[in-house]
């Protein structure tokens, strides 16, 4: 539900599961790109995965398109995009 058992918001991460740092083709698709949320605990290293986290994806620079952009993280804590590349040559 979010919250501890003292009343506040747990806040969650958000990082890269699979997929970065891919070299493609111009108009080629890129394998998964998947993201994976946590409860942050700083203390003592990742939290448990957290399902049901509303995930935006966007693509910052050099056009192409995305698969599905608004993902929510399944059972295990992932949220998954398929990108393919634009048209023209570069780093995406």
């Amino acid at each position: 539900d979010g919250f501890s058992n003292f009343g506040w918001v747990i806040p969650a991460t958000l990082s890269v599961n699979a997929g970065a740092g891919q070299t493609i083709a111009a108009g080629a698709q890129a394998d998964t790109f998947v993201v994976i949320a946590r409860e942050a605990h700083a203390h003592d290293g990742p939290g448990p995965t957290l399902s049901g986290i509303p995930v935006t994806f966007a693509i910052a620079g050099g056009g192409g398109s995305l698969v599905q952009v608004n993902a929510a993280t399944d059972a295990n804590g992932l949220a998954r995009a398929v990108y393919t590349a634009g048209a023209s040559t570069g780093p995406y």
